[in-house]
């Protein structure tokens, strides 16, 4: 329910984890392509297919290190960065309708709790 809310009137039929990597991107600068698929700690064929689609709707662009030709910076367009800026306001509209019926500690204990979700598993 909770993503079909998101899709449903996005400005741009982006998912919310392509979303994500376009604003990863954004604020990682400086790191290369493999430095940023280790972070968020996905397959680095599956993060590349992202990327590819991410390239193909021009929405981002690989820039070629010049001190290693192997690594890849990751920057995005022009058009890549108005698309981010009006998925994050999309994302913050969404946010406020999906939980609009909560109070806010229970906003905080919801996040509290997807954290904790989160966290790797420690062993007793």
């Amino acid at each position: 329910m909770v993503y079909e809310d998101f899709q449903r009137d996005a400005p741009v039929p982006l998912a919310p984890g392509q979303v994500g990597i376009l604003a990863m991107i954004e604020e990682n600068p400086d790191k290369t392509q493999q430095q940023l698929c280790e972070g968020i700690g996905v397959d680095k064929s599956t993060f590349a297919i992202h990327l590819d689609r991410l390239e193909d709707r021009g929405l981002l662009r690989r820039v070629r290190s010049e001190e290693d030709r192997r690594r890849n910076f990751l920057r995005l367009t022009a058009r890549g960065k108005m698309t981010l800026r009006a998925m994050i306001v999309h994302a913050e509209r969404h946010e406020r309708r999906v939980f609009e019926n909560l109070s806010s500690a229970e906003r905080k204990q919801l996040m509290e709790l997807l954290k904790k979700v989160g966290e790797p598993k420690v062993s007793r």
